[in-house]
C-alpha cells in the first residue's frame, strides 16, 4: 500500500513540475511525458509522443545522437538546443538529461528535463541587434548603406525577403520609399498616404499586423483600398523619434502560403523600430549638417578670397614698396586662415585638423611668394599624427605664418658672410611634449637676431603678432639665438 501511495505522489510530482519532463527507455524510446512537456510541445494527448525516438523532438538529429551516445559514457549531460513542437514548429529549449541506473550501474532509462528560452534567447538576440543597428547608424557612410545593412538585420528575426522603409514627406503630403525590396513589385513609387495601409500605420501612430482576411473586412469599411500586389500578410510599425513625431513606417510582407507574422514578430518589430527611427533621424540630420557645412565653407572661402584680391588689387596700384610688403603680410595671414578652413572642410570633425599637412601646404605657399630662390631653402618639417581643433590650429598658422615669413626674409641674407658655407636651412616641429602639452618649434641657421633687440618689447609687427597668439592659446614662447634663431611656442591642448 505505501508503494503504491509513493507511487501516486512520484507520479503527482513529475505532473506539476514547471519544466518539460521525459523519461525514455535504454533504446531512447520516450516511456512517460508530464503535463508540462504535453503543453509545450503542443499535443492533444500524451500518446502521441509516447513510443517516439527522442532524436524526433531534436532539430539536429546528428547532434542528438552524438549527446545521447555520451550519455552512455558521462551520465549526464547539460546544454541548449533547437526542439521541434508538433508540428515541426522551432523553439530553443536548455536540456539537463541524466542516465538513469540501477543500484549495480546497469543503465535502465534516460531522464530529460526541458526547460523553453525561447525568450531570454529572443531577448539576448534582439540587445545584439540593437548594437548592431546602433553601430550601423554611427557606421554606415550613407542612408543606403544603412537602410541595407537594417533590412539585413531584420531578415534575421523574421520572414523579411519584402521590406521597404517609407518615409514621409510632409511638403509634398507623400509617402516615399528610399528603399524597398519586394519580389511582385519591383518599384516604389511615392504615394498619397490616403486609404494605403503605409497611410494607416501612420494614421493611427500603431503597429499593424493585416493578414488577407483583415485587409478585406477594412476594404469593405472604406477605410483601406489595394495599393500594389495584394499579400497573404503585412506588418507595419511606425517610425518615431523624440517626442513620438513619426517620421514613417517599417513594413515586411509575406505573399505566399505556409507563413505568418505574430503578434510576438509584430513586438518585435516595434522594439527594433524606434532604434532604427533614431539611427534614421541621425542620418538625416548628419546629412543635412554635411550640406549645410559645405555652404558654410564655400562661403567663408569665397570671402577670403575675395579679400585677398582686394589686397592684391590694391597692391598693384600702390608704388611704395613697404606699403606693398605690407599688403603681401596681409594676403599671407588671410591665406593662412583660409587654409585651416579648407583642411577643416576635409577633416571628419572640428578637432581633427591634420596639422601637419596644414604646415605643408602653408609653407609652399609662403616659399612661393617670398622666398627669391625657393631652391636655395631646404625646408624640414617634422609634424606626424598631430591633431588640432580649429581654435588652436588657427593661431598656430599665424604664428608659423609670421615666424617662417620673417626666416625667408631675413635669415639668409646674400652677403650673408664669406667663410659661412652653410646651406640655407629652416626646421619646424611640432609634437607632444613629456607632460602632455603641445610643442611647436621653428628654427633657421641663418644670421639669427642682434643681441640688442629685446624680443619681448621689440617694436617688430610680427613679433608682437606672435606674442598675441601665443597669450590668446594660453601658452608660453621662448627664444634661442645660439645659432640662427629658434623659437619654441607651449601650450596645452
Amino acid at each position: 500500500m505505501a508503494d503504491i501511495k509513493m507511487e501516486n505522489i512520484k507520479n503527482r510530482a513529475f505532473d506539476s513540475a514547471v519544466d518539460a519532463v521525459l523519461l525514455a527507455d535504454i533504446a531512447d524510446n520516450v516511456l512517460y511525458v508530464n503535463d508540462a512537456f504535453h503543453k509545450l510541445w503542443g499535443c492533444d494527448d500524451k500518446c502521441e509522443i509516447v513510443g517516439k525516438p527522442v532524436t524526433e523532438l531534436w532539430k539536429e538529429k546528428e547532434e542528438a545522437l552524438t549527446v545521447l551516445a555520451g550519455l552512455r559514457i558521462k551520465k549526464t549531460w547539460l546544454g541548449e538546443i533547437t526542439a521541434l513542437k508538433k508540428g515541426g514548429t522551432e523553439f530553443d529549449a536548455r536540456l539537463a538529461m541524466n542516465l538513469v541506473e540501477e543500484p549495480d550501474g546497469t543503465p535502465i532509462a534516460v531522464m530529460a528535463i526541458f526547460t523553453d528560452i525561447t525568450t531570454r534567447k529572443r531577448f539576448d538576440r534582439l540587445q545584439e541587434l540593437m548594437f548592431r543597428i546602433s553601430e550601423e547608424a554611427s557606421t554606415s557612410q550613407n542612408l543606403d548603406n544603412l537602410y541595407k545593412n537594417i533590412h539585413e538585420i531584420v531578415k534575421s528575426l523574421i520572414p523579411a525577403d519584402n521590406f521597404y522603409i517609407a518615409l514621409c514627406d510632409e511638403k509634398k503630403g507623400v509617402v516615399e520609399f528610399p528603399y524597398s525590396v519586394d519580389e511582385k513589385d519591383l518599384e516604389y513609387k511615392p504615394i498619397k498616404p490616403d486609404k494605403s495601409r503605409t497611410g494607416y500605420v501612420i494614421e493611427t501612430g500603431r503597429p499593424q499586423l493585416i493578414s488577407g482576411e483583415i485587409f478585406e473586412e477594412l476594404r469593405q469599411k472604406g477605410i483601406l483600398e489595394h495599393v500594389g500586389t495584394p499579400c497573404k500578410y503585412w506588418l507595419g510599425v511606425p517610425l518615431k523619434t523624440t517626442g513620438d513625431n513619426i517620421i514613417g513606417v517599417l513594413a515586411v510582407q509575406i505573399y505566399n502560403e505556409g507563413q505568418a507574422y505574430t503578434e510576438d514578430d509584430k513586438n518585435m518589430l516595434v522594439y527594433v523600430s524606434t532604434q532604427i527611427a533614431m539611427a534614421i533621424q541621425r542620418r538625416r540630420e548628419e546629412a543635412r549638417k554635411e550640406v549645410m557645412l559645405n555652404e558654410i565653407h564655400h562661403r567663408v572661402k569665397n570671402n577670403f578670397n575675395f579679400i585677398s584680391s582686394l589686397l592684391e588689387l590694391h597692391g598693384r596700384r600702390v608704388k611704395d614698396r613697404l606699403v606693398k610688403e605690407h599688403l603681401q603680410v596681409a594676403q599671407d595671414r588671410i591665406h593662412s586662415m583660409a587654409v585651416v578652413h579648407e583642411e577643416l572642410y576635409r577633416s571628419e570633425n572640428l578637432s581633427d585638423i591634420d596639422f601637419g599637412r596644414y604646415i605643408r601646404v602653408l609653407t609652399d605657399s609662403l616659399l612661393g611668394s617670398h622666398a627669391a630662390n625657393p631652391d636655395e631653402i631646404i625646408l624640414t618639417i617634422n609634424i606626424k599624427n598631430v591633431f588640432l581643433d580649429i581654435e588652436k590650429a588657427i593661431p598656430c598658422g599665424l604664428i608659423i605664418n609670421e615666424l617662417f615669413t620673417n626666416a625667408l626674409k631675413y635669415a639668409f641674407p646674400p652677403d650673408r658672410g664669406g667663410s659661412d658655407t652653410r646651406r640655407n636651412e629652416i626646421f619646424i616641429k611640432s609634437y607632444r611634449g613629456d607632460a602632455g602639452g603641445f610643442v611647436l618649434s621653428i628654427k633657421d641657421n641663418g644670421v639669427g637676431l642682434p643681441e640688442d633687440v629685446d624680443v619681448e618689447n621689440t617694436p617688430s609687427l610680427g613679433f608682437r603678432i606672435v606674442r598675441l597668439l601665443t597669450r590668446q592659446i594660453h601658452g608660453t614662447f621662448e627664444v634661442d639665438r645660439s645659432s640662427g634663431l629658434a623659437v619654441t611656442v607651449k601650450f596645452e591642448t
